[in-house]
């Protein structure tokens, strides 16, 4: 059976700080710290380098979109210690 791989890559943004233990990532910035833990049974991550992989194999169209979903949450902890975020009322 052929096994098909889906990777994303998140680049660490410069003065982030990563730290990978198990399922947990855990992002340091000037702005503060942020930890947040992602577990799911198919999909693994990976820290090396500058580089975050967020992978699975033989993906199911809800993991696809977990997938994207994991990139956006660990491109917004990125963003939110290193340039924060404003919310303005109207």
């Amino acid at each position: 059976m052929v096994q098909n791989e889906v990777r994303k890559v998140v680049s660490q943004v410069q003065g982030a700080k990563v730290k990978l233990e198990k399922n947990t990532i855990e992002i340091s910035g000037k702005h503060g710290t942020v930890k947040r833990t992602f577990a799911h049974p198919k999909m693994r991550m990976v820290h090396a380098g500058n580089e975050i992989t967020i992978s699975t194999i033989n993906p199911s169209r809800k993991e696809l979109a977990l997938l994207g979903t994991w990139e956006a949450h660990i491109k917004n902890m990125m963003h939110g210690v290193t340039e924060g975020y404003t919310y303005k009322m109207k």
